[in-house]
């Protein structure tokens, strides 16, 4: 996800002899450093952090996302290593606020601020929940799933009891409502445009999944458009798709019947 692109480049930075001076010139001289990222060192060299995630277009739909959510989006994981586990509960947490799946979607959501704020590095789903608050079995089988793929994708999810709400995570809206997620993936177009039918092909199967009920499914496949949008090359198989994003079997699949 964006955490996993993000300590790639940070990686890379890290073992770079260059001394960055701008995000242009480390967009031109350190590898998987991108437009995003190189406008996100520009504003770390300005400010001393980031202060606006050029990725993420909300616009006026800034006030349909819920503060948790802008709240997790906005400050890293203390421990750089948990950041893709908080990236990916967000996703799938968000995407429940909005399909009638609240309960489901806050208790992940509060999972993932425990996470982000913990000084202890999530190695699996059973080591969290006896070492981070608010990770139950539910949520650790999840963790088990994002360190194994990349995303909380399931097929087959039931239904749990509502939990206590604060106004923290935004107001209810109808289950037709889109999350922001996929809003956000039709914010902007392909980085390269050759990619813009994949990432479309994967937007409308991302909102079909969630039209008939099927959240993790549908996040998964909106999660892999994101992610696919950004690319700065073109990808042509499933397996290109692997080196920029950890996508599923599902995912992958589906991808090689669009490009294959």
């Amino acid at each position: 996800g964006k955490g996993t692109t993000h300590l790639r480049a940070a990686r890379e930075l890290q073992l770079t002899d260059v001394a960055v001076t701008s995000g242009s010139q480390a967009r031109e001289l350190v590898p998987l450093v991108g437009d995003v990222i190189a406008s996100k060192i520009d504003q770390i060299l300005k400010h001393g952090r980031i202060i606006q995630d050029v990725s993420s277009p909300r616009g006026s739909s800034s006030s349909n996302v819920a503060p948790i959510v802008q709240d997790l989006r906005e400050n890293p994981a203390k421990k750089l290593e948990n950041q893709p586990i908080v990236d990916a509960l967000v996703d799938y947490g968000d995407s429940h606020l909005y399909s009638g799946h609240r309960g489901r979607g806050i208790s992940h959501l509060r999972a993932a601020q425990t996470i982000r704020d913990s000084d202890t590095v999530v190695t699996s789903g059973d080591q969290a929940s006896k070492a981070v608050d608010m990770v139950g079995e539910r949520v650790g089988a999840k963790i088990d799933q994002i360190l194994e793929h990349g995303h909380a994708d399931s097929e087959y999810e039931e239904e749990e009891g509502e939990v206590d709400e604060g106004e923290e995570y935004g107001v209810r809206e109808r289950e037709s409502a889109l999350p922001p997620l996929a809003r956000e993936v039709r914010g902007k177009p392909a980085q390269v445009q050759k990619n813009q039918q994949l990432v479309d092909a994967l937007a409308n199967r991302g909102e079909e999944q969630l039209a008939v009920g099927h959240t993790g499914r549908g996040t998964a496949y909106l999660r892999a458009a994101r992610q696919l949008r950004d690319a700065d090359k073109e990808v042509k198989s499933s397996a290109e798709a692997r080196t920029i994003s950890r996508i599923g079997d599902k995912v992958a699949a589906y991808i090689d019947t669009i490009v294959g």
